[in-house]
């Protein structure tokens, strides 16, 4: 006889729910497993930096993010130009925006 909760919009069964759960931690370590076996404890290897080699050795990258925003250098150079810190723009921006969506929707 299994547990079963009864509500108005479904059931919960728990061992339902607690064989999906081992299920679940079944297939989690076979993926687990298929990893690479060389790597061990006290191995360090060197960080991603967004697919990018930091520049040089003894650098210190303090943004994990570094090569993200190394590549759109052109783009961040226009938008901080941009900013100026006051919320009054911010909120004419946003409501500038949903104007021009809402333009756009009703036009569709």
């Amino acid at each position: 006889m299994s547990l079963m909760l009864i509500t108005g919009v479904g059931f919960w069964d728990p061992l339902a729910f607690l064989a999906g759960f081992l299920i679940l931690l079944l297939i989690s370590y076979i993926i687990r497993s298929m990893g690479e076996e060389s790597y061990g404890k006290g191995i360090q290897l060197e960080a991603f930096f967004s697919g990018d080699i930091p520049p040089g050795k003894g650098i210190h990258v303090g943004n994990l993010y570094w090569g993200f925003s190394d590549a759109l250098r052109g783009y961040y150079k226009k938008v901080v130009a941009l900013h100026t810190g006051i919320v009054n723009d911010y909120v004419a921006w946003f409501v500038a925006l949903m104007a021009i969506i809402l333009i756009l929707i009703t036009l569709i």
